[in-house]
């Protein structure tokens, strides 16, 4: 439609005379030829090459270096708002060994109240070869090294369960850190998973939502009567 009726890409020619486009990395050439077709004046691109995830929906980073190149005009985005400067040290440190030259330090320009923390990094590192080896899933081995920390926190009286939170890369792999930690006698509450549906406090919304469709379904009543919503006994 916007190549083949020429008035409908005038109009919106006319419409986007500037145009911004976020999140440059994760897109490929037909979107880009795309956002070409639709500009006349400005065009504006912001990205990071070193966060282009989206390679299964056909991203291609190479477009953005390729119009990174082509550009006249770069600004470098590289003051940080969010994290403390013992944070950026670290994230310095790690992604100038692994980028090298291609990795443009990030520079602390937060302000933040409170007092100076200490060492605000704790690197602890697996060996997936050496783990592998000895016929172990190296997730598991990093998922008990990481529950062994967390518990010796705990322990010490660094920090109480309730204010720890793992973040991982993939829900996939929640299974077993939840397993790990429950091991170590830690509750966890989990947000991301498969088996996030099992929990059971959102049994307990699913099975009140139930109940609030069909009044009469009494195993839906029974469990809301028994949940933290009503909190009726087991003898009740």
């Amino acid at each position: 439609l916007l190549i083949a009726r020429s008035d409908v890409r005038q109009e919106l020619q006319w419409r986007f005379r500037s145009i911004m486009v976020d999140e440059f990395q994760d897109t490929n050439r037909l979107q880009c030829e795309l956002v070409d077709l639709l500009a006349t004046g400005e065009l504006f691109f912001v990205g990071d090459e070193f966060q282009s995830i989206y390679r299964f929906r056909h991203a291609d980073v190479d477009v953005f270096r390729e119009r990174r190149d082509e550009s006249g005009e770069v600004l470098s985005l590289s003051e940080n708002y969010r994290s403390r400067p013992e944070v950026l040290t670290v994230v310095n440190h790690v992604f100038r060994t692994e980028f090298g030259e291609r990795f443009a330090p990030l520079e602390p320009a937060g302000r933040f109240s409170g007092p100076e923390f200490g060492p605000a990094v704790e690197i602890n590192v697996v060996d997936k070869d050496a783990v592998r080896e000895r016929g172990e899933d190296w997730r598991r081995a990093e998922a008990r090294a990481l529950a062994r920390r967390i518990d010796e926190l705990v322990q010490l009286g660094a920090c109480t369960p309730g204010e720890v939170a793992v973040l991982l890369a993939a829900g996939t792999g929640a299974d077993e850190f939840e397993t790990a930690l429950r091991e170590r006698g830690l509750e966890t509450y989990r947000a991301v998973g498969r088996g996030y549906y099992e929990q059971q406090q959102v049994v307990d919304i699913l099975y009140y939502l139930r109940l609030l469709q069909n009044r009469y379904d009494d195993e839906a009543l029974l469990t809301v009567l028994a949940s933290p919503l009503v909190g009726v006994s087991n003898d009740a």
